[in-house]
């Protein structure tokens, strides 16, 4: 996540849900594009970032170790690489 800029941990109010308070689930840019992160270790998708971050979707505790994770996503969450 070296390459994360500009990163921004205010959720996003909207009514009738619940924002990420936490600070889990945040927006940055990577090479001027706007990007959702997850817990500071994994960029995420647009819609699942978003849904997080106002809350309309929950956010997993953790990751489960019975999915498959392609080994460079592997390295990049857990190695920094």
């Amino acid at each position: 996540m070296k390459d994360l800029k500009n990163v921004n941990k205010k959720p996003t109010d909207l009514d009738g849900f619940n924002p990420d308070k936490e600070g889990r689930v945040s927006t940055g840019t990577i090479g001027g594009e706007m990007v959702y992160v997850w817990d500071d270790k994994e960029v995420i998708s647009d819609s699942d970032g978003f849904g997080m971050l106002v809350g309309k979707q929950e956010i997993p505790g953790r990751l489960k170790f019975n999915q498959s994770i392609p080994l460079d996503r592997f390295n990049k969450i857990f190695k920094g690489e």
